[in-house]
């Protein structure tokens, strides 16, 4: 006797799988279906960059244009290593943000946030913290992917996620990403992908005081 979910679960591996093209994309989806099993790949065409959102939004059938996220990077770039931040799990050097592309990202207020984060609040922390975007080359070092590919699964160097609380308030609770090649783009459920990365969620309206 068949087992229909078993059927159901192989047949949707083999239709990911046939989106696949090189090892990027297989990187990619592999590590994003064992954090978020729900995860779901597309492929878009070559086209995709050069058209305004309502295309983009069509030609992944996605519900709405807020829907469709990015990733980018950002370097602390005061950091120094020392060993008396270790003990701070978000003080890195590098970190990457998800935001939506309909909206602008808060970057004082995002620099408010990781730097006087609850496990932050030390005084030679906040007085060596700068944040600033990385140069395309940093974020292909950082995560394998080229530009226009780039996403928090399967990255080379593994860095602290944070998502934008507008990617929260999506009524669809869902969105798109990048999926390790250009033209490859990886849907995930919001609440799944939060608890699956273990992504801090930034509100810009939130208030963040020096202590």
């Amino acid at each position: 006797m068949t087992d229909p979910v078993r059927e159901s679960t192989i047949d949707q591996r083999i239709e990911d799988l046939e989106y696949i093209i090189n090892g990027d994309g297989l990187r990619a989806i592999q590590d994003a279906k064992a954090k978020v099993p729900s995860a779901r790949l597309y492929r878009v065409p070559s086209i995709y960059y050069n058209m305004p959102y309502s295309w983009r939004k069509e030609s992944l059938k996605a519900q709405s244009e807020v829907q469709l996220c990015k990733t980018l990077f950002f370097e602390n770039v005061l950091y120094n290593g020392d060993e008396d931040f270790m003990e701070h799990p978000h003080w890195c050097r590098y970190y990457a943000v998800i935001t939506q592309y309909t909206s602008k990202l808060n970057t004082q207020q995002l620099r408010n946030f990781i730097g006087y984060h609850p496990g932050n609040f030390n005084r030679s922390v906040k007085s060596n913290f700068k944040l600033r975007a990385v140069e395309p080359e940093t974020a292909a070092e950082l995560t394998g992917y080229q530009f226009n590919a780039h996403t928090v699964f399967g990255m080379r160097q593994p860095v602290p996620i944070i998502i934008d609380q507008k990617v929260l308030d999506i009524p669809h609770s869902s969105f798109f990403m990048g999926g390790g090649e250009v033209d490859l783009k990886i849907k995930v459920n919001t609440r799944e992908f939060i608890e699956g990365t273990g992504a801090l969620i930034f509100n810009e309206h939130e208030l963040f005081s020096k202590k």
